[in-house]
């Protein structure tokens, strides 16, 4: 089934970066995760819907927002990634060559 695109932006207000993917409509009955850091104003809040991310708000700090959106477009299973989703996208590990 078609689902089209996932609704994505990415905007600055007064000097802070503002980024917002998913659609809140589809998280209903599932999770909200929130971390609000009063220093720096840097706020995170997830919508986690069946283990998988259905919407992210990102304020302040939006470095992670295409990783949030690739999780929302692709419905990956973020139960492995669920205690530290807040903090963004885990480190690459190099594999051994």
């Amino acid at each position: 089934r078609y689902r089209g695109p996932c609704p994505a932006s990415q905007i600055m207000v007064c000097a802070f970066y503002l980024f917002s993917a998913g659609l809140l409509g589809m998280a209903g009955g599932g999770q909200s995760f929130l971390s609000a850091a009063r220093a720096g104003g840097i706020n995170t809040r997830l919508w986690v819907k069946d283990n998988r991310l259905q919407a992210a708000i990102l304020f302040g700090d939006t470095r992670n927002s295409g990783w949030y959106a690739e999780l929302i477009e692709n419905q990956r299973d973020v139960s492995a990634l669920r205690e530290a989703l807040l903090l963004g996208e885990p480190p690459a590990t190099e594999s051994a060559a």
